[in-house]
């Protein structure tokens, strides 16, 4: 009986706590590996001139489209004038110094 009892001892105890396993961490200092075959291709392709002119081209470009869009944003931040004239010159004046006699 002493045996019944002790197996239902064990039963009821809790589990002892499992421990998570450690992550590994890479190491701060890691060591120089030399590239493979499809970093090799990435460099040659990205220091091609052809491709360097199409990546500045088209990055000028949203650059372009960007500050386009954000004047043409501002245009009318100075208010609504009842004046249409207000951007034309105003009129010569003949002031009598210059002009044909």
């Amino acid at each position: 009986m002493s045996e019944a009892s002790s197996s239902s001892a064990d039963s009821a105890a809790p589990p002892p706590p499992q421990q998570e396993p450690k992550k590994k961490s890479k190491p701060w200092l890691q060591p120089i590996t030399l590239p493979n075959a499809e970093q090799i291709m990435m460099q040659d392709i990205q220091n091609n001139c052809f491709v360097k002119t199409g990546i500045s081209g088209l990055m000028g470009g949203v650059a372009g489209v960007a500050f386009g869009l954000f004047s043409a944003s501002m245009e009318n931040a100075h208010g609504v004038s009842n004046n249409h004239h207000s951007c034309t010159p105003p009129p010569f004046i003949n002031t009598g110094y210059g002009g044909t006699d």
